[in-house]
């Protein structure tokens, strides 16, 4: 607990911290004595003190009347996984191959004892910490001992630490309250070990090192009298529960025990039952080889089953037997323990070689059809959301985290148990779990295969088409020859060795991996590209639907939504409609019906389904108001359903062509462009954050605005224009940059009426032949058209990762080449592309970047290849190319290797030409004004001379006058 007391002058100011206060002896020095250290505080204007102790200590560290503002630090919340890397380098650790499960890790004390005593015992690696509780307390119990005997003068193997934590908890026991007199206490400790002095006696030693904890009695009605209690919850109910079980040696006297018992009247069975002391029994038996359901006619069969699952974490994995199972599954079918029991599945899901890891959840959710499971999963996954469940901490973790070292076999589990997340309607979960298991596969690459077969044979589409992601992002940055090769199989023997699925995503990914698989001669012997390739044998033709057929689910309360959005909504508007509009005979209220009834075919039912759709509904709104990530079941079956209706009529119907449209393509394009909501291969590109101008990029100088007589004399003057460079030396060595956009805006201008300088910047590739004819003709010319020409490719259908090979790139090029005109007398080539990701389902930011031309990289696969951040590198992983965004709008640059540009440059008898268009202007607050002060760009082109030198072209100035209207 932290304050930032009252008397702070400014947010900026220097800030004193006064530390652990509760560590101090006697602790009541500062409540005694804050008053004055606040007088004297108060004498420095700029000074701020921050005070901390521990929360138990408020009452004794504090007065009462002072009332300050406070920060409640949880410890290590949402960071546990960062946490266990970061202790475990302190320690010399191996950290665990797996994230933690149990929630004690967000504590620091606990996590600095558990650490000491590992590395006091000689282990090596912090994956032991998923031993069961009670090895756990022995071994903490063992570290502390060792210390406190040391501190005391005590023999260690007295376990003098031992001795009193049962005694404690012993006394506890019998008790009512889940703490005891301090005085009580300390004459308690005094028979197991007489300190001469306060400051030395066993009770504050163990107060010292966390173990327990002092407070004030909270039920007290008189004076105050403090109280002592177990630091750690859990580990005090543990021995609690072990203590007073350590006579009951049989099923028998345990049961006798919870019926009539002391352990009846401990565990409160006759009032309100203590859920964890319920735990902890459960942990307590199941170290026994019992389980707690066997005393469910003493304990009740919803409380033990809900004790079971919530204690299943602190087992050791030893213990958990089929019953154990059995116990799991009756939680999940109890809506009052299944949420628990759900969240307990995702917390052991990568633990290695537990019963209750990732493979019994694989197992549990394959058995189910995609209607069930959507049922319960996907409602589970969304309300936990906010809340941050086990399942959005493991998506989280392999989102941001830095997962480098974790073991193949958790990397295994951890992909498969978030990969079930990627059907859930709520695109913040679908997406994030999309690129986590990206993420993770990147880590482990040689488990694409194996996990690609795995999930093409899910029944979900949804969720097979984004393993189908995750492995073809994994696979693109860090795959072998043989990963290729094994994975193209995996894809053939599902996909397409037999009867190929509808969907058109399906085929559209399958058809991807299998393809770049050949691109580098990892092809397996089986597969053939023809069958890969569309049209594929579907049935044709499709039965639509009439009106009538429909009309069951319009307005109907068993069906959210659905007939409206497949019918009329923006559904039916913009993607059906939209997509299938240059389709002769196809009819698109047809198709919508279609979508319709496939989607309640797909296993849509009322009772399953329409509670989670309207409470989407009543909570998101209905129209073009709801947030673009939350869908309801419905809208999910719909998209597939039309997935699906697309690829069959792929097959059959070709769209219609005209005296405008491009000649057929050698090879086929790809089935969708309007199916691919996301783009899984920037998992490690940074959010854009505002930050300082690129040290290259020079400075606007505002004194000149300030200046100048009036704005329409500062526009008018061309020289005070900046001047971008086109080379630079970076911290990777000398940079060339290809193209840029560049503003300067004046910082903290309150004007309705801002000045602003604008730069932008192309280049293009030319013969060295070509060269003087091309400077020719740019030299003194206005350049605005050509830049916007030379600059202005975009693609948009294809993954940065995948750029510039695969089926969307290729189909868009194909359109650009037949569209292409050259701008100028002598052939050129633009040296950069815009790729564009406008995903207006997905949570994730707009990517947005300028990528190298399509010629640097040479054939497939290519010479430079994505690293999923912001960089193209060669095969040696040196960068080459960098990016400064991905995501967004606004500034933007692309740098590459000089070195590297040369030689290729050298190798293909070319020459670069930089064409930059700078303007100046005055930006108003609105379109309605009596006057304006005009407009002045300026157009020019450079190149490097013989001598390396960059030579600059006479500009061309393009004024626009001034002018003032009179209304008058």
């Amino acid at each position: 607990m932290m304050y930032w007391p009252f008397w702070t002058r400014q947010a900026a100011a220097p800030a004193a911290v006064v530390d652990a206060l509760n560590e101090s002896r006697p602790r009541t020095i500062w409540r005694d004595e804050l008053d004055t250290l606040i007088t004297k505080v108060n004498r420095f204007e700029h000074l701020r003190v921050v005070l901390t102790f521990r929360s138990h200590y408020r009452a004794q560290v504090l007065p009462d009347e002072l009332v300050l503002p406070e920060i409640v630090h949880r410890g290590f919340h949402g960071v546990e996984y960062d946490a266990l890397r970061e202790y475990a380098d302190l320690y010399r650790l191996e950290p665990p191959a797996s994230p933690p499960v149990q929630s004690e890790f967000s504590s620091p004390l606990f996590l600095r004892l558990l650490c000491e005593a590992f590395k006091e015992q000689g282990r090596l690696s912090l994956e032991d910490a998923t031993i069961g509780l009670d090895e756990l307390a022995d071994l903490l119990l063992d570290q502390v001992n060792r210390r406190i005997s040391n501190e005391l003068n005590a023999p260690v193997t007295d376990q003098v630490v031992h001795q009193a934590m049962h005694a404690i908890a012993e006394r506890l026991g019998s008790g009512t309250q889940p703490w005891m007199n301090r005085a009580s206490a300390h004459v308690l400790l005094q028979d197991i070990w007489p300190g001469r002095t306060t400051d030395r006696s066993l009770l504050e030693a163990l107060l010292g090192e966390g173990l327990l904890a002092e407070d004030v009695d909270p039920a007290a009605t008189g004076p105050k009298r403090n109280v002592v209690a177990m630091a750690f919850e859990r580990l005090g109910q543990h021995l609690v529960v072990a203590a007073a079980m350590s006579d009951l040696q049989d099923r028998e006297h345990i049961r006798q025990a919870l019926a009539t018992g002391p352990l009846r009247q401990l565990v409160g069975l006759d009032t309100e039952p203590d859920p964890g002391l319920l735990e902890a029994l459960s942990v307590v038996l199941g170290q026994r080889g019992m389980e707690l359901t066997e005393f469910r006619d003493q304990v009740g069969e919803r409380q033990a089953v809900a004790a079971i699952v919530a204690g299943l974490p602190w087992r050791s994995q030893s213990t958990i037997t089929r019953v154990t199972i059995g116990c799991v599954d009756s939680a999940l079918r109890r809506p009052e323990t299944f949420h628990e029991a759900m969240d307990t599945l995702f917390r052991l899901a990568p633990r290695s070689g537990h019963p209750l890891n990732a493979d019994y959840l694989d197992t549990l959710l394959s058995a189910r059809s995609m209607a069930a499971v959507d049922a319960f999963l996907a409602p589970w996954l969304h309300a936990t959301k906010e809340g941050g469940g086990a399942a959005h901490r493991l998506i989280t973790w392999a989102r941001d985290r830095d997962i480098s070292r974790i073991g193949v076999n958790t990397c295994r589990l951890w992909a498969v148990a978030i990969l079930w997340c990627t059907g859930c309607p709520d695109r913040r979960v679908r997406d994030d779990a999309t690129l986590g298991a990206a993420r993770l596969l990147i880590t482990c690459p040689e488990l694409v295969p194996e996990l690609l077969e795995q999930f093409l044979n899910v029944v979900d589409d949804w969720i097979t088409e984004r393993a189908c992601y995750a492995a073809y992002t994994a696979l693109l940055r860090s795959g072998s020859a043989d990963q290729w090769k094994a994975a193209a199989q995996a894809v053939w023997n599902v996909l397409f060795a037999d009867e190929p699925p509808l969907n058109a995503a399906l085929h559209d990914e399958g058809r991807r991996i299998v393809e770049a698989a050949a691109e580098r001669g990892a092809l397996p012997v089986c597969v053939g590209l023809t069958r890969v390739r569309p049209p594929y044998p579907s049935t044709w033709p499709i039965a639509w639907p009439a009106p009538d057929d429909v009309a069951k689910f319009r307005e109907s309360r068993d069906y959210p939504k659905l007939h409206f959005s497949c019918t009329a909504d923006d559904f039916s508007t913009y993607i059906v409609e939209s997509t299938l509009r240059d389709r002769p005979g196809i009819v698109h209220e047809d198709v919508a019906r279609r979508v319709l009834v496939d989607a309640v075919e797909l296993g849509y039912l009322p009772d399953l389904h329409a509670p989670f759709d309207q409470h989407v509904l009543q909570t998101y709104g209905s129209g073009r108001s709801k947030p673009s990530w939350i869908e309801r079941i419905g809208k999910k079956y719909q998209w597939i359903a039309f997935a699906r209706l697309l690829g069959q009529i792929n097959d059959h119907v070709s769209p219609a062509r005209d005296r405008w449209s491009p000649p057929e393509p050698a090879t086929p394009g790809p089935q969708s462009t309007r199916l691919r909501q996301m783009d899984p291969t920037v998992c490690d590109a940074q959010p854009d954050a505002a930050g300082p101008p690129q040290p290259h990029v020079p400075q606007y100088n505002w004194v000149d605005f300030d200046q100048a007589s009036s704005p329409e004399a500062w526009i008018a003057d061309d020289t005070t224009l900046p001047d971008p460079p086109v080379e630079f030396t970076g911290s990777t060595g000398p940079q060339v940059i290809l193209a840029g956009n560049y503003d300067w805006r004046r910082e903290n201008e309150q004007d309705a009426d801002n000045p602003t300088v604008w730069a932008h910047l192309v280049s293009l590739f030319v013969k060295k032949s070509d060269l003087d004819a091309l400077l020719t003709e740019l030299a003194a010319k206005d350049l605005a058209d050509e830049i916007s020409r030379v600059g202005g490719t975009s693609y948009r259908d294809g993954f940065v990762g995948e750029y510039p090979f695969g089926e969307h790139y290729a189909a868009e090029a194909h359109i650009h080449a037949y569209e292409y005109g050259e701008p100028f007398s002598v052939p050129t080539i633009a040296t950069t592309v815009d790729l564009l990701g406008e995903y207006e389902y997905s949570p994730i930011d707009r990517v947005s970047l300028i990528a190298p031309s399509p010629i640097l990289f040479g054939p497939a696969p290519g010479n430079l290849s994505w690293d999923d951040k912001a960089t193209w590198r060669d095969i040696h992983g040196h960068p080459i190319a960098a990016v400064r965004h991905v995501f967004g709008a606004g500034q933007n640059e692309l740098t590459i290797d000089r070195a590297w540009l040369d030689q290729w440059l050298k190798e293909h008898e070319m020459a670069i030409v930089w064409i930059d268009l700078i303007g100046k202007d005055l930006m108003r607050s609105n379109s309605f004004h009596n006057s304006h002060p005009g407009r002045l760009m300026r157009s020019r082109a450079r190149h490097r001379t013989q001598d390396g030198q960059i030579a600059a072209l006479q500009p061309f100035y393009n004024r626009t006058p001034s002018w003032h209207r009179d209304d008058s």
